[in-house]
Formats: structure tokens, sequence, C-alpha cells
């Protein structure tokens, strides 16, 4: 029981949340980054799938895995199109 108190009751419990300014504005500057090409892919997306007629069932749950796995919808989407177009284009 004395090892216990020694190393574990008596821990100092002061943590400095002060965070670097510098490194909150480049990850500020990166998730905003990351969020607009996701936008960006996405309204690519919406707009290409309207100009091929493809069902909008069939595009919601890739634009959720082009917001949350971003290269992953992206695929699927790439791979929709296909064979939709029956060929593959690059």
């Amino acid at each position: 029981m004395e090892f216990f108190k020694e190393n574990f009751v008596n821990l100092n419990m002061n943590v400095n949340l002060n965070l670097d300014l510098d490194l909150m504005f480049q990850i500020s500057n990166m998730v905003a980054t990351i969020g607009w090409f996701c936008l960006l892919i996405g309204t690519w997306a919406f707009l290409d799938a309207k100009r091929l007629n493809l069902s909008l069932l069939w595009m919601l749950p890739i634009f959720f895995l082009l917001f949350m796995l971003g290269p992953i919808g992206f695929i699927l989407y790439w791979m929709l199109r296909s064979m939709k177009q029956k060929s593959i284009s690059i």
C-alpha cells in the first residue's frame, strides 16, 4: 500500500494546456485545407454524377466516404463512374 501512496496518490496533476500559437495556427490551416479539398472533390463528383445521370441513392454512400475517408470514396466513385460509362478513362 505504501508503494501506491508514494507513486500514484501524490502525482502532480498540473497540466499545462497552453499550446504554442504557431502550432495551433498550422493545425487549423491544415484542417481548413483538407476541408476545402474534400468540398472541391465532393462538388466535382456531384456535378459529374448529375451529368452522367447517376442515382442519388448510389451517390449518398460515396459522398459519405469522400468526406470521411477521402481517397477510398474517390476510388469508389471512379469505379462507379467507369461502370456507368462502360470504359475506364483517366
